[in-house]
C-alpha cells in the first residue's frame, strides 16, 4: 500500500507540468593534490559540497583506489583528513559516493572521483670521483643521493645554476610527472642532451640523467625543457 508521502512524490513528478528531475550534484578535491615523497605533508584533506537540487536524505561514503571505505556521513559538507600520508610514488585515488533518494523514493547513487599524485623530487648536483658512474637505477645509492641537491619544476625550467666542486660528472633526477624531457640546454640555449646518458628508473617513476665526461670544479648553467 502506496503512503501519503510516497503519493506526494508519486504526484509530484505527474504534475510538475513536465519538469525533470534534478539530480544532486557535487565537487571533491584532494588537498594537497601532489606533492613529492621529500617533502610530504603534515596531511591530505578530501573535501566536497554536495548541491541536493531535488534530491533527499543523502549519505555519502568516501572510498579508496581498491574499494575500501574510509570515510561515512550524511548532509551536503564532505570532509576527511586521511589516517597516513602516503610516501610509496604514484596516484592515489579517492571515490565520493553520494546516495540520495529521488521524488518517487527511489534511492540512486553517483561517484565523484579525486586523485593525489605522489611524485620524487628533482634533484640535481655532481658525483664526487671521477670513477663514479650510473648505469642502473640501482646505482643511485644513498650516498650519491646525499651529494646531490633536491630542487623542484619550476626551477630548472629556467636557466639554473650548477656548482660543481669536484671533478666528477653531473646528475640530473627528474620525476616523469614533470613531463616528457625534450632538451637539456646549457646557458646559451644550445641543446646538450647528447652529453648525457638516460637511466630509467621505472620502480621510481623517474629518469636519471649522467653526463657522459667528467667535469672540473665550476658553474654551469643549464636548462631543462619539457
Amino acid at each position: 500500500m502506496i503512503s501519503a508521502k510516497q503519493l506526494s512524490k508519486v504526484l509530484a513528478v505527474s504534475f510538475s507540468g513536465g519538469s525533470s528531475f534534478m539530480a544532486p550534484t557535487s565537487t571533491f578535491i584532494a588537498t594537497p593534490a601532489s606533492y613529492s615523497v621529500s617533502a610530504a605533508p603534515a596531511s591530505v584533506t578530501l573535501t566536497g559540497t554536495i548541491t541536493p537540487n531535488n534530491g533527499t536524505d543523502i549519505t555519502w561514503t568516501i572510498t579508496n583506489g581498491v574499494g575500501t571505505i574510509i570515510a561515512v556521513g550524511t548532509g551536503n559538507v564532505v570532509s576527511h583528513t586521511l589516517a597516513a600520508v602516503s610516501t610509496t610514488v604514484g596516484t592515489d585515488t579517492y571515490n565520493l559516493n553520494v546516495s540520495y533518494k529521488d521524488l518517487t523514493l527511489a534511492t540512486l547513487s553517483m561517484v565523484v572521483t579525486t586523485s593525489v599524485l605522489i611524485t620524487t623530487a628533482a634533484m640535481i648536483g655532481q658525483l664526487s670521483n671521477p670513477t663514479d658512474v650510473i648505469t642502473t637505477p640501482a646505482e643511485l645509492t644513498p650516498a650519491f643521493e646525499a651529494l646531490l641537491t633536491v630542487t623542484d619544476q619550476a626551477t630548472i625550467i629556467n636557466v639554473f645554476d650548477l656548482v660543481a666542486a669536484f671533478t666528477g660528472r653531473l646528475v640530473f633526477v627528474l620525476p616523469d610527472s614533470y613531463g616528457t624531457l625534450t632538451a637539456i640546454e646549457d646557458g646559451s640555449g644550445l641543446d646538450v642532451s647528447t652529453q648525457f646518458n638516460t637511466v630509467v628508473d621505472a620502480s621510481n617513476n623517474r629518469v636519471i640523467y649522467i653526463s657522459i665526461n667528467v667535469v672540473t670544479p665550476a658553474t654551469y648553467n643549464y636548462k631543462i625543457v619539457y
